[in-house]
């Protein structure tokens, strides 16, 4: 017996006893609109939606610091106690309290040979890395002094990148002509490999499985004097990448010219903005014929709280104001708000609380981590696993020599029955152990693997 067998055997002697189950609900909060505005107007803005109130505040980050926000504003994220906002043709970053919108910072890019910063991600502790698109180039933050500490060079016209097995992918998009993903030592600040994609590769996605999942729009048809030419336009596709092996081990067609996806892991469902809203299965492969939401929208997200909902950004122009949709899992609009010019992207917040529940055989007795179904499996099994309380979970694989192969789940989830998928793409055929662990308890489990 190995020595992560014997030491994961031996953990299950180490159990907490709860006194009465405790579930964790995660209800809305409320949703930042990040509106791009008219470009060269300087019009960018935020609209604030309050959900316990239903109240709606346009140019928040406006009435709160007494200046625009700037020209065009791009995407934004939460890290730690800030909102970062990309705003890509005043070639910065805002930095600003996530709460309020006080702004604390506002990071300059340097725009000498184009600038146009895209997207942003924390890449460790203390940085992030910010992806410029006409300047070819990355941008190293500071988070700590919200500084550029440093600039190197990605060429290929870099948009949405994300980092999965240690490493940062870059989706290079080519203004349109492009067809790779680069392959970034976070470490060194430099390309190690580039791998060949569908046509104009914008939005790159981590799975919980860890494999990366790259949405190329497809090239539009039009030659270099924008006359539409029949034979030169491609469709969407979407390359999944195996980190480790960094190269592509599946692609699925799902027509048009996408723009954006996102997951939405406990249906087991990626979301596509293509023309509407578009479903693909995980487990399956399997991309709708027809979407979801018929209705153009401009940009989208999910809204992942206890009670999950779809939200859209519509645009009917980008001179007037634009309008945010809410929809139902099921793709029902239920309710709607006015935004700024152009809403472009969404940041959700969320509020969680701990909520008694009576044990009254709904919930798991016991924490417990079952069988995966199928098993044997070739590529994706289902992992089941009950909590009798809510509590911090880590669920991994590993291989028979004791290395972390996957990490499934990491985080807080309530008390009741969950499942992961696992995508073995790009492992060997084997035996493999899995690890759960919670509230100071431990239970690891065999799965097949067969090619």
């Amino acid at each position: 017996m190995n020595n992560l067998l014997r030491l994961c055997i031996l953990s299950l002697g180490i159990s907490i006893i709860f006194a009465s189950p405790v579930m964790s609900q995660k209800t809305l909060e409320g949703i930042y609109v990040i509106n791009e505005g008219a470009f060269l107007q300087g019009n960018a803005s935020v609209t604030r939606y309050d959900a316990a109130s239903a109240t709606v505040t346009q140019n928040a980050f406006f009435a709160k610091n007494g200046r625009p926000l700037g020209d065009v504003a791009n995407s934004a994220s939460i890290i730690g106690d800030y909102l970062y906002i990309v705003v890509n043709n005043s070639h910065a970053v805002e930095v600003a309290d996530k709460n309020d919108l006080r702004s604390v910072a506002r990071i300059e890019i340097d725009d000498t040979n184009g600038g146009s910063p895209r997207q942003l991600l924390q890449v460790d502790e203390n940085r992030a890395f910010v992806t410029n698109l006409f300047d070819n180039s990355i941008s190293v933050i500071d988070l700590t002094t919200n500084t550029v500490t440093n600039t190197f060079a990605v060429t290929g016209f870099p948009e949405g990148l994300v980092m999965a097995a240690g490493k940062v992918f870059v989706a290079l998009s080519g203004l349109g002509g492009g067809n790779s993903v680069a392959v970034v030592d976070p470490v060194a600040m430099q390309v190690t490999n580039t791998i060949e994609v569908g046509d104009n590769p914008q939005v790159i996605r981590v799975h919980s499985s860890g494999s990366v999942w790259v949405l190329c729009t497809g090239d539009y048809g039009f030659d270099e004097n924008f006359n539409f030419d029949p034979d030169r336009e491609t469709f969407g596709e979407i390359h999944i990448i195996d980190p480790a092996e960094e190269a592509t081990v599946r692609v699925i067609e799902t027509g048009g010219h996408p723009t954006d996806m996102k997951f939405h892991e406990a249906s087991e469902t990626l979301y596509v903005l293509n023309n509407g809203i578009q479903v693909v299965n995980t487990v399956t492969y399997e991309a709708g014929e027809e979407n979801l939401i018929s209705r153009f929208l401009n940009s989208f997200s999910i809204i992942d709280a206890d009670e999950p909902m779809l939200i859209g950004g519509v645009a009917p122009d980008f001179s007037s104001a634009g309008r945010a949709v809410m929809y139902s899992i099921e793709g029902v609009a239920v309710d709607s708000f006015a935004t700024g010019i152009g809403p472009r992207d969404f940041v959700i917040k969320y509020t969680e609380s701990p909520v008694s529940v009576r044990d009254d055989g709904h919930l798991p007795a016991a924490f417990s981590l079952g069988q995966n179904y199928p098993n044997p499996f070739n590529p994706s099994t289902v992992i089941p696993f009950e909590l009798a309380a809510g509590s911090v979970v880590s669920l991994s694989v590993f291989d028979l020599t004791g290395r972390r192969v996957a990490t499934l789940a990491e985080g807080r989830y309530a008390a009741g029955r969950h499942s992961v998928v696992f995508n073995a793409m790009g492992l060997a055929s084997g035996v493999y152990v899995t690890r759960l662990e919670a509230g100071g308890e431990v239970a690891v489990g065999k799965i097949v693997l067969v090619r």
